[in-house]
């Protein structure tokens, strides 16, 4: 479920609207995240925003691009839980490249 709904934010089925704030979670906070999913940890929800109208939204999530998707019938707008969804889709998504990167994450499961 989890990486099914980062894959709508990569293929610009979900969008984040230009008056969301911009990403400003510290590793500590994205790695809490990361260690409340895989201990099964409720991580509060998300509101989407199906709308005919569009909006004009960012064509990247975290500092990583997204599909710039034109069809609109299918598209919804994050309206909360920008930080937790930004999280997600940066540790699914992140390619390696940059050492300096705040993606650049290792996580090993509780035990």
């Amino acid at each position: 479920m989890i990486t099914g709904l980062a894959s709508r934010v990569y293929e610009g089925r979900i969008r984040l609207p230009k008056f969301q704030r911009e990403f400003v979670w510290t590793r500590g906070q994205i790695l809490d995240l990361l260690d409340s999913i895989a201990r099964n940890y409720p991580i509060g929800s998300l509101l989407l925003w199906r709308s005919d109208l569009p909006l004009a939204s960012e064509r990247a999530i975290a500092g990583l691009p997204t599909d710039p998707r034109e069809d609109e019938d299918d598209t919804a707008y994050l309206l909360d839980g920008c930080q937790r969804l930004s999280t997600i889709c940066g540790a699914l998504h992140w390619e390696p490249g940059d050492p300096r990167s705040k993606w650049n994450l290792a996580y090993g499961p509780p035990t």
